[in-house]
């Protein structure tokens, strides 16, 4: 149910987004490309693709999903920024966006070059070792390793009520927030 509250707010999104590119016109007037600057077969792609195939059923054109991965989402991201501004190339982005801006210089403005229209879903982030590593619980790994008292932070899940503060009462690890600003 959850993914089709998503995929209704990502027409609705759409649909508001699309209303300033051709007051006279229909919208879409051509097929639609979705831009996953990811590869095939993961996490974004099927979320690409179930939000395609809920958007083509809905406008009555098709929207193809393009992977252009590589550059971690860089190479997709850049061919996004690059296309026709007719609201007939969407991107789909991951937290790769926002760190990319930190590490690499961008062949386009991350704060200017897209706005966003809708949030398809969260996902959690997991640390995960072998099974034969004699650990349950980041506590454990961090004693293992010969590591005391260890301050981890994470973005945007550290309000009261988050997944840090479920992770701190499971694992006895404290976490802090530390607001970072992206634009450098």
């Amino acid at each position: 149910m959850r993914i089709a509250h998503c995929l209704m707010a990502a027409m609705l999104g759409l649909l508001l987004a699309a209303g300033g590119v051709h007051a006279q016109q229909r919208y879409p007037t051509n097929p639609i490309r979705l831009i996953v600057p990811f590869p095939p077969g993961g996490g974004a792609d099927i979320v690409a693709r179930l939000v395609a195939q809920k958007l083509t059923e809905s406008f009555g054109v098709t929207v193809v999903v393009d992977n252009r991965p590589g550059a971690a989402g860089m190479i997709g991201t850049e061919a996004a920024a690059n296309a026709p501004r007719d609201g007939h190339t969407l991107l789909l982005i991951s937290v790769a966006y926002a760190f990319n801006a930190s590490i690499y210089k961008l062949p386009y403005d991350p704060a200017t070059a897209f706005a966003p229209v809708a949030s398809l879903g969260t996902g959690p982030v997991v640390l995960a070792v072998t099974a034969k590593l004699p650990v349950n619980s980041l506590q454990e790994l961090l004693a293992l390793m010969g590591l005391g008292d260890v301050l981890l932070g994470a973005a945007s899940e550290l309000q009261p009520g988050g997944q840090a503060e479920e992770r701190e009462q499971a694992g006895g690890v404290q976490e802090e927030a530390d607001p970072v600003d992206p634009a450098g």
